[in-house]
């Protein structure tokens, strides 16, 4: 793609983010009545001391001795020196003053007081106005004969009295500013407008020139002995020193439209739609009040804002960055972005950001960048499903996302598209008309009429629509097709027509609650949230089965087998069938008890089990079902035997293989002895406490016995290992040992149900080995069972240790030994004793 190519399409982001406005008004619908309340709240979370406040159209600043007032298109909005909005009137004017309960005002060049209900013109064709005290100024240029007038108003009895006017011959005013009585003009310099004269218009109408040739002047205010004016890049500071003004300082702060001197600060309206800040001494200045900003926590106009683990996570277009949004603050991705425009989060928590036209950049939970994936057409949209299939709405159609590519789904007008929460129908709208896409197909599901912005389905089907004036408009799901019902006024705060996208929230935290909308509004340059109660918007579907209580009677089995899976990776833990805010996470590798596994295969979730045993307590919850392929499934095997046999006393049988299950009712107290037939069962189960389990069948439905209680062909469930002292060898033709077990007559049988040991098999020979006899007694350990004892032919054991026969060589050595050592002596001694006698 050349270079010129990409900046054409950079170009068309930025006033795509302006001007998409795609669909949805309904006008025999509208005249519906509007709840008296919607709660609408901003998804905001600054850092910084700067209040939001979206000034729509601002066009002058003023202030009383206690308060700032802005002049917007729609109102007169009142806000105290911090900054915070303290009420208003509904008024819109191009400029005001307000004096003693009285608010004069320049509306369209007409002057008018408001007092109370009363609304009286003064004058018409004005071009601005000041006042300060009782004394007002209002000028009118006249560009035909090249002059200007200055009317002086004095304000008494609730209005205006017009005093006289003085006409200024060859002169064009620019600003005008007032102060004890006194009014300072700014007037052209030269032909270009480049240049201005600040001059003091004196009692008899002439004009002093006090600030000669002074960059072109915008707007001035007056506070005591100094004069403030604004140009294009800068305010300056003068000093009234004999008659003239004297710059003594400046400020370097560009698109500044309006300042008033109040509170000994100056407050400064920007072209932007902010408020700055700045001492009187003009040494800096900080952003009061903001519309949009690129403060942490501020946006300039967010393109959309999804949820997911958590977040809500914006696409903050103008400011060239993705806002995570969270109950811990705000951060953002560390990514050079271009006007991004879509973002979508997987089950895995990877982001997939749409920005640059035909760009996707993908990233990791952490924030890490991943991969990039670049599209052949402009992306427009990117969203996920339940079983994290990654969709695309470009300006061909849809596609889906696979191998770093973008493969066509549907090709087909698509204005705006929506998912259902934790499903995987995708919704298409085009033309007036929203569809389901089944097999590639659109299947019609809602005809609506006007200009459609966005959309957004919940769980029942319902339709949400956003239309071009800023209302949302229920569509109610019935028999497969969607119905219009009474809209509800969408009200935000304030109400505009700039919002863009709309979504359902699918977490809880502290900013959002599930089923909330959340309206991304460009102009406004705001995230609003808006009660799901408000529009009953469902997240949760009530039909869905309830969960399996652990402490309930254990339900008929829905599975033949294999309710047991390992966990291949973390999974979260959700308290509901849906993917809202994880309570827990199975770490990889642990063991799940999946009771419920097979539901339908439209349903995205599947109730678990699973043993905390830090807490000491079997957790119950839903966990997404791709998150347990077949692979994960532990298999079943047949039970070593058909019985088994209670081993202490006051046996449990549990519902679920933990020792934190419910036993199951009227077996919470087997006898020694008692006993119980096995069910297939994984092999060797043990738990995440470290127990063994067994699965067993009782009268009230099949239940588990922890394996220490349970004997298994004449196995003792005592898992610590014997002291190998022997192993079974090839003998008699046979590579493997038969058991056997010594009966009450002394006789040896073989042992039933138990396969003989296979050579190379290592066992401990119970007391001493001797190899003369025919049987030997020994212990046999079985990693399932526990421990053996039983017998085997002597003929088939390799004894490692000491035998009968060496045991007797050993001690009629020692004997041997002993009696020549006792014969040596006697025989030293007596020698001794013969050569004494010499």
């Amino acid at each position: 793609m050349s270079k010129v190519k990409k900046i054409r399409y950079i170009l068309t982001a930025a006033l795509l983010a302006l001007t998409v406005g795609l669909a949805a008004r309904l006008p025999f619908y509208r005249a519906a009545a509007a709840p008296a309340e919607v709660d609408v709240r901003l998804l905001f979370a600054p850092q910084t001391e700067t209040q939001y406040t979206f000034l729509d159209t601002p066009t002058s600043i003023g202030a009383t001795a206690t308060e700032l007032y802005i002049t917007t298109a729609q109102a007169i909005r009142s806000f105290s020196f911090r900054g915070a909005e303290t009420g208003g009137l509904d008024i819109a004017a191009d400029k005001a003053y307000r004096h003693e309960g009285m608010t004069v005002t320049l509306e369209r060049g007409v002057l008018q007081v408001y007092f109370g209900d009363a609304q009286t013109t003064i004058a018409s064709g004005l071009d601005d106005f000041s006042a300060h005290g009782s004394t007002l100024y209002a000028y009118a240029n006249d560009a035909l004969m090249n002059a200007a007038d200055v009317s002086v108003y004095a304000i008494s009895e609730n209005t205006l009295t017009d005093e006289h006017t003085h006409r200024l011959a060859d002169t064009s005013i620019t600003a005008l500013a007032t102060a004890d009585g006194q009014a300072y003009v700014s007037i052209r310099a030269n032909g270009t407008g480049t240049r201005d004269n600040i001059c003091l218009l004196t009692a008899d109408g002439t004009l002093r020139v006090c600030a000669a040739n002074v960059p072109a002047v915008r707007a001035m205010t007056v506070s005591g002995d100094m004069l403030y004016a604004v140009s294009e890049n800068k305010i300056t500071a003068y000093r009234s020193v004999i008659g003239a003004l004297i710059p003594v300082e400046t400020l370097a702060v560009a698109d500044v439209t309006d300042l008033v001197a109040a509170d000994g600060y100056l407050y400064a309206l920007t072209g932007a739609y902010a408020v700055l800040k700045t001492p009187a001494t003009l040494s800096g200045y900080t952003e009061l009040i903001a519309s949009a900003s690129a403060q942490v926590g501020f946006y300039d106009m967010p393109s959309t804002c999804i949820t997911r683990k958590d977040k809500a996570i914006v696409a903050d277009c103008n400011n060239h960055r993705v806002a995570l949004v969270s109950d811990d603050g705000v951060s953002y991705l560390d990514y050079p972005f271009v006007y991004p425009t879509g973002v979508a989060v997987d089950d895995y928590g990877r982001m997939y950001v749409c920005h640059r036209i035909n760009i996707i950049d993908v990233f990791d939970e952490t924030g890490a960048h991943l991969y990039t994936v670049e599209a052949e057409s402009r992306i427009l949209d990117v969203f996920t499903d339940s079983a994290d299939d990654v969709f695309v709405r470009t300006e061909n159609g849809i596609g889906r996302l696979q191998n770093s590519q973008v493969q066509p789904l549907y090709t087909g007008a698509v204005e705006a598209a929506a998912v259902m929460p934790e499903g995987s129908s995708i919704y298409l709208y085009a033309s007036g008309t929203v569809s389901r896409l089944e097999n590639g197909v659109p299947v019609k599901v809602a005809s609506i009429g006007g200009t459609v912005i966005d959309f957004a389905v919940d769980v029942e089907r319902s339709i949400y629509v956003l239309d071009d004036s800023g209302m949302i408009h229920k569509y109610a799901a019935a028999n497969n097709y969607a119905t219009p019902s009474a809209p509800v006024q969408y009200v935000g705060y304030p109400v505009t027509d700039g919002a863009r996208r709309l979504n359902i929230s699918s977490i809880r935290n502290t900013l959002l609650d599930y089923g909330d909308l959340i309206v991304t509004d460009t102009k406004a340059h705001t995230v609003k949230a808006i009660d799901a109660a408000c529009f009953a918007v469902k997240v949760i579907d009530e039909n869905v089965q309830p969960p399996v209580d652990p402490d309930s009677p254990v339900p008929a089995p829905i599975t033949d087998d294999s309710i047991v899976f390992y966990a291949q990776e973390d999974i979260a833990v959700y308290q509901l069938p849906r993917d809202m805010s994880p309570f827990y996470t199975i770490a990889k590798g642990r063991k799940i008890i999946v009771p419920r596994y097979n539901l339908t295969d439209t349903d995205a979730f599947s109730f678990v089990l699973v043993e905390d045993a830090e807490n000491k307590v079997l957790l119950s919850g839903y966990v997404r079902k791709f998150r347990l392929p077949e692979s994960a499934r532990l298999p079943y095997v047949a039970p070593p035997s058909a019985v088994g046999t209670v081993q202490n006393d006051d046996t449990v049988v549990y519902k679920w293989p933990s020792v934190y299950a419910a036993p199951i009712s009227g077996y919470d107290s087997l006898s020694k002895g008692t006993e119980v037939s096995l069910l297939r069962f994984v092999a060797g189960f043990i738990d995440d406490s470290g127990f063994r389990w067994y699965r067993v069948a009782v009268d009230g439905g099949e239940g588990y016995i922890y394996a220490a209680n349970l004997s298994i062909n004449r196995y003792q469930p005592v898992f610590e290992r014997p002291q190998y002292n022997a192993e079974i060898v090839a003998a008699l033709g046979r590579d493997t040992a038969q058991l056997y077990i010594l009966d009450g007559d002394g006789n040896y049988r073989e042992l039933e149900n138990e396969p003989p040991l296979p050579k190379g098999t290592r066992v401990q020979v119970v007391g001493t080995f001797d190899p003369s006899l025919q049987y030997t007694q020994i212990k046999y350990f079985d990693e399932t069972l526990g421990t053996l004892d039983c017998y085997v032919l002597t003929e088939h054991l390799k004894y490692h240790g000491v035998t009968a026969l060496q045991i007797i060589v050993f001690v009629l050595i020692g004997v041997v030994l002993v009696l020549l050592i006792i014969l040596i002596i006697h025989r030293f001694v007596v020698r001794r004793k013969k050569l004494t006698k010499l």
